[in-house]
């Protein structure tokens, strides 16, 4: 169906089922994060890398991932402009899950301010395969990540 196309009886009743359901996955979604702690984190290269980089130890210290309060960790996309044209959210616990294989192989890198930050590079399509059922350890992709 084209969107000039009226949408037959049969395809009406399954929107009001689409739409019920939207609705209360809607609902759903602003529960989860209407009191959550959210750790907001800008990346300016993954636009043009299609990686995003997970700090979690800076200057000799822990930081970021490993240190974080947050339930949730929310990674805003920078479009060409500068302002943020997407979004990532993760629960923490997920992500800890998500970077700690990681840790010790070609993924896990300097970054950050000076390059004086350690964190896990994840492939932005590693979010979406892990929620998938594929692990990013397991991906051909961890061996050469850059």
């Amino acid at each position: 169906m084209t969107i000039a196309e009226k949408p037959t009886p049969i395809e009406r009743s399954k929107f009001d089922i689409d739409l019920s359901a939207g609705e209360a996955w809607e609902q759903a979604f602003l529960g989860l994060i209407a009191n959550a702690k959210i750790e907001c984190k800008r990346e300016r290269k993954a636009r043009t890398t299609g990686n995003v980089f997970v700090e979690y130890h800076c200057r000799g210290h822990p930081s970021g991932l490993s240190v974080t309060e947050a339930t949730w960790w929310a990674i805003g996309i920078e479009g060409p402009t500068g302002d943020i044209e997407t979004a990532i959210l993760a629960s923490v616990p997920w992500l800890k899950d998500v970077c700690r294989p990681l840790l010790g192989t070609a993924r896990d890198v300097a970054g950050g301010d000076d390059g004086l930050a350690r964190g896990i590079l994840l492939k932005m399509r590693d979010f979406a395969q892990s929620a998938a059922g594929t692990h990013p350890e397991a991906m051909p992709s961890a061996a050469g990540a850059s």
